[in-house]
């Protein structure tokens, strides 16, 4: 089921690349701007979910999943 939550979580996943390339190109204010957006969707999309009853049964998995790339790509 496409919806908006899991549009969010799926543009988090794909982001994390660029995040990968801002850090490695120590751009680091761009960088820490889409950790920040990437948190700031997270919210959204767990607000929207719960909100509207949006759940899927993938949404347990796809929801970690950005969060644990982000953190282990930016450290």
């Amino acid at each position: 089921m496409v919806n908006i939550p899991n549009t969010l979580t799926l543009g988090r996943i794909l982001l994390v690349p660029l995040l990968v390339w801002l850090i490695i190109d120590q751009k680091m204010l761009a960088a820490f701007l889409l950790f920040m957006a990437a948190g700031l969707s997270d919210a959204a999309d767990g607000y929207l979910a719960k909100r509207y009853g949006w759940h899927t049964e993938l949404a347990p998995i796809s929801t970690r999943l950005p969060i644990r790339l982000y953190w282990s790509r930016s450290t």
